[in-house]
């Protein structure tokens, strides 16, 4: 795993392309700890997170417990070497595989 990192990265800065490397945490995340994920949860070696630019973890209840709204999600920048860090509740649109801000909250006028 650790070559696959340190690998990815070098391809990223050699061609100046983005590489995303999907992971899967050590277990599952339960109670307070869904509400603070850490990268120290991350499966496998800290190779991932070290040479990584960016690690974003995102939670969807209905992936994760087959239940719930399809389309609520929480996503969490865990690391930003450019940036800031923290967590957004959003929406998946399923039609376009993208990730959206969650207005649902919002009241419309």
């Amino acid at each position: 795993q650790r070559n696959v990192a340190v690998g990815s990265k070098r391809l990223a800065v050699e061609f100046r392309i983005p590489v995303i490397v999907i992971s899967q945490l050590r277990k599952l995340l339960k109670g307070e700890d869904r509400r603070q994920p850490s990268l120290q949860r991350l499966y496998g070696s800290g190779a991932k997170p070290k040479h990584a630019s960016i690690v974003i973890y995102v939670d969807r209840e209905f992936v994760r417990d087959l239940r719930g709204d399809e389309t609520k999600a929480r996503v969490c920048v865990l690391k930003n070497r450019d940036g800031l860090i923290g967590a957004i509740e959003a929406r998946f649109n399923v039609s376009d595989l993208r990730f959206e801000d969650d207005d649902s909250d919002k009241a419309t006028a």
